[in-house]
């Protein structure tokens, strides 16, 4: 039975007036996490696969096209804000930002919620951006039944202690405006009290994970090159059968320019993964 069309992800399928959203109102650890649920048209009877995205610091690109694009395919698609940014409850930290997931997990793969959206609980795919890459690899890491990953220029919170430079780190976090915190050392020292949050330090426990990694030649925040190489080259020297797929493209962190291209290679691996 066929469950995903990728003719739709740039038109309309006929007879979708019925799509619509719902809100996300997830309780954890006594705290509102909100966000938003996309489902498709009653035409897409299903079962269908479940994608999440989760944002990166607070404040930075967000990636509503893709999801979008995902639902006309047949997805449904929701999106989080972590505790502490834009309206849910609590405060923002890296750590709870995987608590957060993990229970976004639980709560897709409850009956209540595939019967209720006729989702595949088998097929679920977790999309991260910057920040949000590093919610979705340790995630995973630590909880089974995600299909996969789609990492977004992840960013590797761990690597400026690691490499002496913890400067970066204190600048990266004093950006955050759209969130609560209890200050800039707060977050860091949770960064700095999590040393295995560090990707490579996932690759044993991904290897059997189907991974899709897109990174920016231009980026200046999460590149290729100094950090996403490494947990690449560990996840590749373990054989497995799982789908593997990345890419670099010419442009910055956001993907400002690629927004086509991204929506079309997002759409490929997550038709090939549904057919492996």
């Amino acid at each position: 039975m066929k469950t995903f069309y990728p003719e739709y992800l740039f038109k309309d399928a006929p007879n979708t007036e019925d799509a619509a959203n719902d809100q996300l109102d997830l309780l954890v650890d006594g705290c509102h996490v909100y966000g938003t649920l996309y489902y498709p048209a009653s035409v897409f009877e299903g079962p269908r696969p479940v994608v999440v995205f989760f944002h990166g610091f607070p404040g930075t690109t967000h990636m509503d096209d893709v999801i979008l694009a995902l639902r006309r395919c047949g997805c449904v698609v929701m999106t989080v804000y972590h505790r502490g940014a834009w309206g849910s409850d609590g405060k923002y930290l890296v750590s709870h930002c995987i608590e957060d997931a993990a229970a976004v997990l639980d709560y897709i793969r409850s009956d209540a919620f595939t019967q209720a959206y006729r989702t595949d609980p088998d097929h679920i795919y977790f999309i991260g951006h910057s920040m949000g890459g590093n919610t979705v690899i340790n995630t995973a890491k630590n909880h089974s039944g995600i299909k996969g990953l789609i990492l977004f220029a992840p960013y590797d919170p761990t690597l400026p202690a690691r490499s002496g430079k913890k400067e970066l780190l204190y600048e990266l976090l004093s950006i955050g405006l759209v969130m609560h915190t209890d200050g800039v050392e707060a977050m860091a020292k949770d960064i700095f009290d999590h040393p295995e949050y560090e990707f490579v330090q996932a690759a044993d426990a991904l290897r059997d994970t189907d991974i899709c990694l897109l990174t920016g030649s231009l980026d200046e925040v999460a590149s290729y090159s100094d950090q996403d190489r490494v947990f690449w080259e560990a996840l590749s020297a373990r054989p497995s059968d799982a789908l593997r797929r990345k890419k670099e493209y010419c442009s910055g962190h956001g993907f400002e320019n690629v927004r086509m291209e991204l929506a079309e290679d997002v759409a490929a691996f997550i038709a090939e993964s549904l057919k492996a």
